[in-house]
């Protein structure tokens, strides 16, 4: 199906995504979101199972987090009276979308520029969706791919921007001791984070950077069976355990520049790969880009 718009297609369906769409909505400009997943969250995703929910992306922030990047995304950041635990990751992305038009399971694989502006397509050669303004949020080396057919220069310097990778196992084990067990665990290569609030015995296990990147393409089972051997836990004594692999886990050198934006192409690239005169957190840059991004694509647009 050939999604057709003459406003703003956005990749991706992340926070960078997200905080772009309710920005860009805000003044009035309906967007277009195409995103590979079969829901919103991106590197803040939350899994949901049989046996409980787990926060096995990147934790989700608060709204006086957000106050700081903007007030427009604070405004419609669900309530966690100040604790990132307190809900699902990508429920707070979800807030962001609020009713912004998104296409699942949609991934974009290659770019090209007609009369009528961009053109977006599956790898099939199918015609996913038409834009006048395309908005890139995807992790560095993905948009770089998707780049270096149209704008090569843009696609090496995303590639300049290394991310790491990550592995996550995420445990469910209902055991009398296993909040001592898991305090008291060798702070070795696996790190424990704080669970949901209400999914107390989800746990979420996340491994060295340097152990990750050295056992990337291991099977998960190895990966579980590491992790558990870690904590000194037998099959016998959980009711769940998997493993997530997370290729671009974060930007460990990010550009200097805040966004990408050409005003005659109208096309830009935001995200935690570029930090602008932001130091902080991935999260934190990811918001800053899209905030800047947006506000670039609305200096030189007006809404009729």
């Amino acid at each position: 199906m050939i999604h057709e718009s003459k406003t703003i297609a956005i990749v991706g369906a992340g926070l960078t995504a997200a905080a772009l769409s309710r920005l860009l909505r805000a003044g009035r400009h309906p967007v277009l979101v195409f995103e590979k997943a079969r829901g919103p969250g991106g590197r803040l995703s939350t899994r949901k199972t049989a046996h409980g929910r787990y926060n096995h992306g990147a934790a989700g922030l608060t709204g006086a987090e957000l106050a700081s990047v903007h007030p427009v995304l604070s405004a419609h950041w669900p309530r966690s009276d100040g604790n990132p635990f307190a809900m699902p990751s990508n429920e707070c992305v979800r807030a962001l979308l609020g009713d912004a038009s998104v296409v699942y399971t949609a991934q974009v694989a290659r770019l090209t520029r007609g009369h009528s502006g961009w053109n977006l397509s599956a790898s099939d050669g199918s015609v996913l969706g038409q834009a006048s303004t395309l908005l890139l949020t995807a992790p560095a080396p993905q948009s770089a791919d998707l780049l270096q057919e149209v704008l090569p220069s843009w696609a090496n310097q995303l590639r300049q921007a290394h991310m790491e990778p990550s592995w996550v196992v995420m445990v469910k084990a209902s055991l009398p001791t296993m909040q001592d067990l898991t305090d008291s665990a060798p702070t070795g290569r696996w790190h424990r984070r704080k669970p949901l609030l209400g999914h107390p015995d989800c746990y979420v296990f996340e491994a060295d950077r340097t152990w990750a990147h050295q056992h990337l393409e291991e099977d998960p089972r190895d990966i579980i069976a590491d992790c558990l051997g870690h904590l000194g836990l037998g099959s016998e004594q959980i009711e769940e355990a998997t493993a997530h692999r997370w290729r671009y886990a974060r930007c460990v050198s990010p550009l200097a520049s805040s966004h990408f934006w050409d005003p005659e192409t109208r096309i830009g690239v935001a995200g935690d790969a570029f930090a602008g005169e932001v130091s902080q957190q991935g999260i934190l840059r990811a918001l800053h880009s899209a905030a800047e991004l947006a506000s670039a694509v609305l200096e030189g647009t007006h809404c009729s």
